[in-house]
């Protein structure tokens, strides 16, 4: 059984040849042996002795199948290792898994949010806040449209939209000197919603008492549509946040298109103010002073960086706006006659021509879910025919509510 390469048996086969401990042997279909007749089991035994051979197509010698046994099953042994450890990292990569138990031994496993609010503080919750304390009227307003009015428990004494905000415990006026600390304590917060500009000092001794306060408060539009992403994220609320802003910037659109006919050299100079003494008025980078821009109108200030400058009279009468606006809560300091008295006041052509216009005071002041209203109004007054008619009060009319003259009312 010498083959004429090698002088070692030589067989190749379609299928294989299994060769047992005890010397006998059993042939698979087809196999042959090259350059011969063939070979019997008896032949094959006394060519490898007695052990386990598994031989596929091609030329094996024992020593040369028994290594490669040996490889195969090193290969084998590496594999099925490589199949366990890939099954145990699968199984443990699966994030924030838990076996559902009813075991009182059992731990919850609670998903944590972490918040970042306008100073670039961290604030981590394991659970939605139910028991919210507010300190802005547009905070309040921002909570109740997106469905978290109810884990409100106390907000200031201008939070007076929606209805359901009044009933809120009051914490005092909206300026820090206004609000009681004792009181909020007393309502056992989960959070506090502060003004990242105004209320900063509270921030500290409330940290100290180990309440979590955010410090927050749009300045724009696209400011106004991350606070409700933020807040419906904390309040568990992401559904209603996600609805509202898509409503609110479909409403952008239509009211943008309505003011979009108007030439460039047609569009009215406006003048907002925001306060008489000292006279302030509201520049580009506030949300009033981007209102006016939406509106269609011409900011007289749209020159300075400053979000709500103070003024002079004389670069007013310089820059002769074509409109007046203000906030309908300083109607007292802004009436026709009163504008009419203040030096020079009377040539400017907003006055002779009497285009003075009261935009209702909550919704133009406060940078919240309103805001459209009170843009709606202003497009209104300054055009009234571009929008469609409504059966709505005319922009002149003052609210039936006197209001609060005074500068506490806004969110500035």
């Amino acid at each position: 059984m010498k083959s004429a390469i090698d002088g070692k048996p030589n067989f190749t086969s379609m299928g294989l040849v299994s060769i047992k401990n005890n010397g006998r042997a059993r042939l698979l279909p087809s196999w042959r042996r090259n350059g011969s007749a063939g070979a019997s089991p008896s032949r094959v035994m006394n060519c490898f002795g007695k052990v386990d051979v598994i031989m596929f197509k091609g030329v094996a010698s024992p020593s040369r199948v028994m290594n490669w046994l040996r490889k195969v099953n090193v290969i084998l042994v590496v594999f099925l290792g490589g199949l366990f450890v890939l099954a145990l990292g699968c199984r443990n990569s699966e994030p924030h898994s838990v076996s559902p138990s009813t075991s009182p031994a059992s731990h919850e496993v609670k998903l944590e949010t972490v918040a970042f609010d306008r100073l670039k503080r961290t604030i981590r919750f394991t659970e939605a806040p139910k028991r919210i304390v507010s300190l802005s009227p547009s905070t309040t307003e921002l909570l109740y449209a997106i469905g978290a009015g109810e884990q409100l428990v106390g907000a200031t004494e201008h939070c007076n939209y929606p209805l359901a905000a009044t009933k809120l415990k009051r914490v005092g006026g909206g300026t820090l000197q206004g609000i009681s600390r004792e009181t909020i304590l007393s309502l056992n917060p989960d959070l506090i919603l502060c003004k990242w500009d105004s209320h900063q000092p509270l921030i500290e001794p409330f940290e100290r008492f180990q309440v979590p306060i955010m410090a927050i408060g749009a300045d724009t539009l696209a400011e106004l549509y991350d606070e409700a992403v933020l807040l419906g994220q904390v309040t568990g609320h992401e559904a209603e946040a996600s609805q509202l802003i898509e409503q609110m910037k479909q409403r952008v659109v239509a009211l943008i298109s309505w003011v979009d006919s108007v030439p460039m050299d047609q569009r009215r100079r406006a003048f907002y103010e925001v306060w008489d003494e000292p006279l302030m008025t509201a520049g580009p980078k506030s949300f009033i002073g981007e209102m006016l821009e939406m509106g269609g109108m011409k900011n007289i200030f749209d020159d300075t960086t400053v979000r709500y400058p103070r003024i002079s009279d004389e670069v007013v009468l310089d820059r002769d706006p074509e409109v007046i606006l203000a906030p309908s809560t300083h109607r007292a300091k802004v009436s026709m006659e009163i504008l009419a008295k203040r030096q020079g006041w009377d040539r400017i052509t907003a006055v002779r021509d009497r285009q003075v216009f009261l935009i209702d005071g909550d919704q133009v002041s406060r940078c919240g879910p309103r805001m459209l209203d009170a843009l709606e109004e202003m497009i209104r007054a300054v055009y009234p025919d571009k929008l469609p008619k409504v059966p709505a009060k005319e922009p002149n009319d003052v609210r039936a509510d006197p209001g609060n003259d005074s500068k506490e009312d806004t969110d500035r």
